[in-house]
C-alpha cells in the first residue's frame, strides 16, 4: 500500500512538472515539440556564408520605412539611395564577421504576434525586424533572413518561418538607419590647427575670430570688434573650433540637398587650408556644403586639401541643430554690443 501511494506520488510530481514546462513553453512561445530545432544550438547559422565572405556583392536591407541597397565595386562599398556615397569598409568587415561567425544560441517565441518584442515583426506589415539580404555577383542570394535587436541581444528567423533564435554573434551594424553605414569622417581638423574663423552672412554682416597667442586654443574677436566686451572668456571657442567637432549625421549629393542659405562658416588654418562651408536650413534639416581654397601654397597644405576634397566634393552634408547654431552664431551671443 505504501508503495503505491509513493507510485501515485511519483506520478502527480511527474505530472506538475510536465504541465510547468507546458505553461512555459506557452508562455516563452518555445516549441518543445521539434528536438530538431534544439539540435541547432551551437551550429553555425550560415556554413556557405562562412565559407566564402568575399562573395557577397550586394546587400539589400529592408525595414518599415523602406529599402535601401549596400554595392560593392572593386574594394569599395557604395550607399546606392545616397548617391553612391561611400560606405565605412570597417562596418561591412564587421557585418561579415558577424554572418560567419553566428551561431543558434536559443530557440525563442513562433507566435508570430511576439516577433516585435524581439525586432522581428515583419517589415512590410510596420514590423520592427530588418530583412537583410545579401547576393553574390549572379544575384544568388547567401543571406536571407530577419534581423532584430532588443536590450542588446540579437535575434533572427527566416523570412517565410515562425521560429525564432536569439544568436551569439558579433556586434552588427546597425540596420534600421542607412545613414550609420556612411564613411562620414570627412575633416581632420584638430583644435591646434586653427588659426582663425570667419562668419558671414547674407545680409553682408559677420565677424572673425583670431586665437590667442598667449592662449593656444582659444580665441578672441577680430577687428573691427577686437575691443568689444565678450560675453565670457570661452564665448568665441564654439564657432571658432566648430569644424576640429564636425560630425555630420547622413550625406546626400549636392543636388538632392533643399534649403536656403544662412550663412558661411570659414575656417583657416595655420597652414594657409581656407575650408569654407556654406549652411543651410530647410524641411527642418540643417545642411553643409564644402568648398574649400588656399591662401599659401605649401606641400603640406596642397595634400590635406586634396584628401578633404576627395571627400567632400559634390556632396551636403546633415548635421544637428546643435552644430547648426553653433556654425551660424551671431556675434550678440558673444559680445555685448559690439
Amino acid at each position: 500500500m505504501a508503495n503505491a501511494k509513493k507510485r501515485t506520488h511519483l506520478l502527480a510530481g511527474t505530472g506538475l512538472a510536465a504541465l510547468t514546462a507546458i505553461a512555459l513553453g506557452i508562455i516563452s512561445g518555445v516549441n518543445f515539440g521539434n528536438s530538431k530545432q534544439h539540435d541547432k544550438i551551437g551550429e553555425v547559422v550560415l556554413p556557405k556564408f562562412e565559407a566564402d565572405v568575399t562573395a557577397a556583392e550586394e546587400i539589400k536591407v529592408t525595414t518599415q520605412d523602406g529599402e535601401y541597397h549596400l554595392k560593392r565595386e572593386g574594394q569599395e562599398w557604395y550607399l546606392e539611395e545616397r548617391g553612391r556615397y561611400p560606405i565605412r569598409i570597417e562596418s561591412i568587415a564587421d557585418l561579415s564577421e558577424a554572418l560567419a561567425s553566428m551561431t543558434f544560441s536559443r530557440q525563442m517565441t513562433v507566435d508570430p504576434k511576439k516577433f516585435d518584442r524581439l525586432g522581428l515583426g515583419d517589415p512590410f506589415k510596420d514590423g520592427t525586424g530588418a530583412l537583410m539580404q545579401v547576393s553574390d555577383i549572379d544575384g544568388n542570394l547567401l543571406v536571407d533572413m530577419v534581423v532584430g535587436f532588443k536590450n542588446g541581444s540579437a535575434y533572427i528567423r527566416k523570412p517565410q518561418e515562425d521560429q525564432t533564435w536569439a544568436v551569439a554573434a558579433s556586434v552588427f551594424p546597425p540596420l534600421q538607419n542607412p545613414a550609420r553605414w556612411l564613411d562620414l569622417d570627412v575633416l581632420q581638423i584638430g583644435p591646434e590647427d586653427i588659426a582663425k574663423a570667419e562668419i558671414e552672412f547674407p545680409d553682408g554682416t559677420g565677424y572673425a575670430l583670431r586665437v590667442r597667442f598667449d592662449a593656444p586654443g582659444r580665441f578672441e574677436l577680430d577687428k573691427p570688434f577686437e575691443e568689444a566686451l565678450l560675453i565670457s572668456d570661452f564665448a568665441p571657442n564654439p564657432p571658432a573650433l566648430a569644424l576640429s567637432r564636425f560630425s555630420p549625421l547622413d550625406a546626400v549629393p549636392r543636388e538632392m540637398m533643399e534649403g536656403e542659405l544662412v550663412a558661411v562658416h570659414r575656417t583657416i588654418t595655420h597652414l594657409g587650408l581656407v575650408i569654407e562651408a556654406e549652411l543651410f536650413k530647410g524641411n527642418n534639416k540643417y545642411w553643409v556644403v564644402f568648398s574649400e581654397s588656399l591662401q599659401v601654397e605649401r606641400d603640406e597644405t596642397i595634400a590635406q586639401l586634396d584628401e578633404i576634397e576627395s571627400k567632400v566634393a559634390g556632396w551636403a552634408f546633415e548635421i544637428s541643430r546643435m552644430d547648426f547654431n553653433i556654425m551660424t552664431t551671431p556675434i550678440e551671443d558673444i559680445a555685448v554690443a559690439p
